[in-house]
C-alpha cells in the first residue's frame, strides 16, 4: 500500500493566492505505517515534491520555476525528500517519489527535473 502524508503540514503557513508559502518540512505524523506495523513488507511511503511548494516567488503564473531559482529549488527538494527518507527509515519501509516537477515544456522546467 502506498500512503503519503497530508500536504498541509509542509506548506503551512500558506499564503492565500495562487501559490502556498512555506519553508518548513515536518516529519509525517505516523509512529507506524497506517494499518501496519514497523517494517511492514506491504507499505511504501509515497512522496511528491515540486519547487512551487516552496513559495510563490520561485514560480511564475503558469507554475514554471523562474530563471535563477535553481539553487532554491534544489535545496527545497533535498530538504523535503531528505525528511521523507528519514520518515521512511523511522517506519522501516521504503520511500517512493511518484510526483515531481509539475511543469510544462520549458527550459526552466527541464532545470527543475535535472
Amino acid at each position: 500500500m502506498h500512503f503519503e502524508p497530508f500536504v498541509f503540514p509542509d506548506i503551512m503557513p500558506f499564503k492565500l493566492g495562487p501559490w502556498q508559502v512555506s519553508t518548513a518540512v515536518r516529519p509525517v505524523g505516523f509512529n507506524e505505517p497506517p494499518g501496519a506495523s514497523h517494517g511492514s513488507p506491504n507499505q511504501v511511503l509515497n512522496s511528491h515534491t515540486y519547487c512551487c511548494q516552496l513559495n510563490h516567488d520561485v514560480c511564475n503564473k503558469d507554475g514554471e520555476p523562474v530563471t535563477g531559482s535553481d539553487a532554491e529549488c534544489m535545496a527545497w527538494h533535498e530538504k523535503r525528500l531528505g525528511t521523507r527518507q528519514e520518515d521512511a527509515k523511522r517506519l522501516g519501509i521504503p520511500m517512493f517519489v511518484t510526483e515531481f516537477g509539475a511543469c510544462m515544456n520549458s527550459d526552466n522546467c527541464a532545470r527543475e527535473l535535472r
